[in-house]
């Protein structure tokens, strides 16, 4: 039986081969979102788009919002989402833009669901946001 030639010393390097592929970047999402059923109201702010559709809030954080909607819309639409609840005296509009949207499959009712980034415009609708995250937590 003939033994490896010892001569030879193992490539050892931290660098990828230069013919790996390089990973995507894993999803980050900066601000946690809690898992909630709310309705609410998706409508377009830009000013050559006009559109309403009822939504239902999936989940809401901070920075944003998963919204199930019954039609999809294209990704960079300026949007509002507008929540009323019964323990806010006035409807919350949060101001956002549209990251990603994907068509449900038939069987689960078709639709799309739609990712949400928030745009604060202003400290009072985050303090906002906050209470109802709050209520909703512990509601």
């Amino acid at each position: 039986m003939e033994l490896a030639d010892s001569s030879i010393e193992p490539h050892l390097s931290l660098e990828p081969p230069p013919e790996a592929p390089e990973a995507p970047p894993a999803h980050f999402r900066a601000l946690s979102r809690q898992s909630v059923s709310l309705p609410g109201a998706l409508r377009a702010s830009d000013s050559h788009l006009t559109w309403h559709r009822d939504v239902r809030i999936v989940d809401l954080g901070l920075g944003g919002a998963c919204v199930e909607a019954s039609d999809s819309t294209a990704t960079g639409t300026s949007v509002e989402l507008v929540i009323d609840t019964p323990h806010l005296w006035d409807p919350l509009t949060l101001s956002g833009v549209v990251v990603w949207s994907r068509r449900l499959p038939d069987p689960e009712g078709g639709g799309s669901m739609i990712g949400v980034r928030f745009e604060h415009s202003a400290g009072s609708v985050v303090r906002t946001l906050t209470d109802l995250l709050e209520a909703e937590a512990f509601g």
